[in-house]
């Protein structure tokens, strides 16, 4: 948790993912982690979320990854 604290004080910065399909998010995602971006979270109303966090984390040990969900009213 230190450490995210600090990345973000750094940062100033997280990225919320919530695309319509996993190819896209997957995308999107990876055009971040291109251009440096290392606090991103991923919406479960992604399709397959989980997948994308997965490759994530697989890829970029110096990233923090959250999951969470939006609703829209």
């Amino acid at each position: 948790m230190k450490d995210f604290l600090m990345n973000l004080k750094l940062e100033k910065l997280i990225a919320v993912v919530r695309e319509p399909s996993f190819e896209r998010g997957l995308e999107i995602t990876n055009s971040l982690l291109e251009i440096g971006v290392k606090n991103i979270e991923i919406t479960l109303t992604t399709p397959n979320a989980f997948k994308i966090v997965e490759a994530l984390i697989i890829n970029d040990k110096n990233i923090f990854v959250g999951i969470g969900s939006v609703s829209v009213s």
